[in-house]
């Protein structure tokens, strides 16, 4: 009944916009949902097996090498991969290559030095979560372990979870048309509803065959748009000959609402970059040249200004009317043109590397700019000893025999899909140089060149990076709620199993709906969500898990301490000393680097120097 009323649900969304799509963007949308009623039959079928605590948040600890490796690449890497690393590619070129080699790095250790240790001493001591996990090894009697725990999983996973869902709203509203809330809404259901229903084996079990099929479009379509570009020879000859420049993405609000994007003084409207070209009529511009970037005298050059001539007598900047003259502005002001009856967003600005610097492992950055940047993208490889979502595939393992043999899936998965998004993110830069958001070059490069039903399946893999992690975090979300605050913490005693299962359920599906919400605000920050979270996770979890595993001399209180520093630490680094330290020395050091290293450091002072302490 549950698939029948979803599949109804989807289908009812789709109705009021499928007349305005074409015949070929028919043939996409029946693929892509199709796939979706593939992830929720999985999600009915699974169903039947969660019938305990263990079963519903880790599969009974029964999941094979297969479905470990695979599960815990595809749950790390999100729309993050498809989307933001192709992006990046698109904007910097062969420097993007160091997230590969960070993240890499990062699986690397996880498989060959972290995962088999983590795995025996997670069923010796029979935990079920990772908070669990922490409170036992130091035999913490207090909670104040587990609360801390829960505490900074609930808000980073909850924020992380709505920056999936917001992901997979707008990727529909890129290739459909499909109003966003709609398209958060529907990605939103199904995940709740799998989720929901099959617990862990409806995750690990979907995110195998989604991981599959990521890595699958992510070695395909770069291999496909490289050629179709006359190869790699010429694909890199036409990257020496692409300019450099800085661009600024806007949001048009009035009859309908579309993105453009301008670069020095072009303007190209959404929609319109699978036809290589831009609209350039009186009607759709004659207020556009306004906004520019132009040299303007004594102005910073690498900013967007409004200039305002004759014509414009009403126009206003942030609720403030503005005057003739040139005017700053910057990433979130609103313009409003009342006499159009138009509002305009300024929502992101990015930096498009050129010529040479597209095929400079370093982008053209020197000195300490270059130290930055490459310790920063190597960085990103420190959040994944931390990332619960992550780490609880270990711990579901069958035996340390699926660890062993998970290896080798996962590296190669990696490989294939960090160098492919990277691959694709440049060759799409020729490909598409009027897109309007690089983090869309998978999703607008699929249409251009596949056939309908190839393109509908590169638009399920780019919701499966978003879904595969989306329901993992969900259910460590859940399961933080259900099992660290109800069972272990408010009831103190055993509940029964059925209760425990029907409460995760009725957890899951309340956290989703709230995360839903979060998401249809005006908010649609995606990947400022997802690196930060990263990093919170990362330096929360990653060093307290390792030292336990690997340092015998950790305590309580130097857990704590660990935790809460690594948390704050990141906090204060985003927010306050990362544009200190750009602006004295020139390095912009990702949050995750200094905050995962002093929270290692301070677990270690703190717990030798309390280990006389009562615990």
């Amino acid at each position: 009944m549950i698939l029948y009323q979803s599949s109804f649900f989807i289908a009812a969304a789709g109705k009021g916009f499928l007349g305005s799509l074409t015949a070929d963007e028919r043939v996409l949308l029946i693929v892509f949902s199709l796939w979706m009623l593939l992830v929720l039959g999985i999600g009915l079928y699974t169903s039947r097996f969660a019938k305990s605590t263990a079963g519903f948040f880790l599969g009974d600890r029964k999941m094979g090498a297969w479905v470990t490796a695979i599960s815990s690449t595809a749950s790390s890497e999100s729309g993050w991969l498809l989307l933001g690393a192709v992006g990046m590619a698109y904007m910097m070129g062969a420097s993007a290559v160091w997230i590969a080699v960070g993240c890499l790095c990062g699986y690397a250790f996880n498989w060959f030095l972290f995962a088999e240790k983590f795995r025996k001493g997670t069923k010796r001591l029979d935990s079920i979560t990772i908070p669990d996990y922490l409170e036992d090894y130091v035999k913490d009697k207090s909670h104040i372990i587990r609360i801390t725990g829960v505490l900074i999983i609930i808000l980073l996973m909850f924020t992380y979870v709505a920056a999936q869902m917001t992901a997979a709203g707008k990727s529909l509203n890129a290739i459909f048309g499909l109003d966003y809330t709609w398209g958060v809404i529907i990605s939103g259901l199904v995940t709740i509803l799998y989720t929901m229903m099959g617990g862990y084996r409806a995750v690990t079990w979907t995110d195998l065959i989604q991981g599959l099929l990521m890595v699958v479009a992510l070695v395909a379509m770069p291999i496909i748009t490289i050629f179709y570009l006359g190869g790699p020879a010429k694909t890199m000859h036409k990257l020496l000959q692409t300019p450099a420049g800085k661009a600024g993405i806007f949001r048009i609000q009035g009859k309908t609402e579309r993105d453009f994007r301008v670069e020095w003084a072009r303007v190209y409207l959404c929609r319109e970059e699978e036809n290589f070209r831009y609209q350039n009529t009186l009607e759709d511009r004659y207020w556009l040249t306004e906004i520019s970037r132009e040299n303007v005298a004594g102005k910073d050059k690498s900013v967007f200004y409004l200039r305002l001539h004759k014509g414009f007598t009403n126009v206003y900047l942030n609720g403030k009317k503005l005057t003739r003259g040139t005017h700053l502005i910057e990433k979130g002001d609103k313009i409003i043109l009342p006499a159009q009856n138009i509002g305009i967003t300024f929502e992101n600005t990015f930096d498009l590397k050129g010529g040479k610097d597209l095929l400079s492992a370093f982008g053209g950055r020197t000195g300490l700019g270059m130290l930055g940047f490459v310790l920063g993208m190597l960085g990103i490889g420190l959040g994944y000893p931390g990332s619960p979502h992550v780490i609880t595939r270990y711990m579901s393992a069958k035996s340390e025999k699926e660890i062993r043999q998970g290896r080798l899936i996962a590296m190669t998965w990696g490989v294939l899909a960090m160098y492919g998004a990277i691959f694709l993110g440049m060759a799409a830069r020729v490909l598409l140089p009027m897109i309007i958001d690089p983090e869309y070059s998978i999703l607008i490069a699929g249409k251009t060149l596949l056939h309908p039903i190839f393109a509908g399946i590169v638009l399920a893999a780019v919701i499966s990076a978003i879904l595969s992690t989306a329901d993992s975090q969900l259910l460590v979300a859940a399961s933080a709620v259900t099992r660290d605050i109800y069972e272990k913490v408010i009831s103190k005693k055993r509940v029964p199993e059925e209760k425990m299962v029907k409460i995760s359920r009725i957890t899951v599906m309340i956290m989703g709906i709230l995360a839903v919400l979060l998401a249809l605000t005006e908010t649609r920050i995606v990947f400022w969500f997802v690196l930060f979270s990263w990093a919170g996770l990362g330096a929360s979890f990653g060093p307290v898990l390792i030292l336990s595993v690997f340092w015998d001399k950790l305590n309580k209180w130097g857990m704590f301490s660990g935790m809460v520093t690594g948390f704050a630490m990141t906090l204060i680094w985003k927010l306050k000393l990362k544009a200190w330290l750009a602006g004295l020395t020139g390095i912009e050091l990702y949050e995750l680097v200094p905050a995962f290293f002093l929270a290692l450091a301070v677990a270690m002072v703190v717990s030798v120097a309390s280990k006389d302490m009562e615990a």
